[in-house]
C-alpha cells in the first residue's frame, strides 16, 4: 500500500475513530478512488455512515 493511502487511513482514524470498509468491500485497501488526479478514501463509521477523506 502506498504512503499516500496509509496517510489517508491515518487521517480518517484520527478524525473518526474506528472505521470500516464500505459496501461489499472487506478491506480498507479496496476503498480508494482516483478522481481528477486526486486520491479519495471512502469508509464507514460505527453508525453506518459513509465518509471520505482526500
Amino acid at each position: 500500500m502506498s504512503i499516500e493511502k496509509k496517510q489517508l487511513i491515518k487521517k480518517a482514524v484520527q478524525k473518526f475513530g474506528d472505521i470500516y470498509p464500505c459496501g461489499r468491500f472487506e478491506h480498507l485497501r479496496d476503498c480508494f478512488t482516483h478522481y481528477e488526479n486526486e486520491l479519495i478514501f471512502w469508509f464507514n463509521t460505527i453508525d453506518g455512515s459513509t465518509h471520505t477523506v482526500r
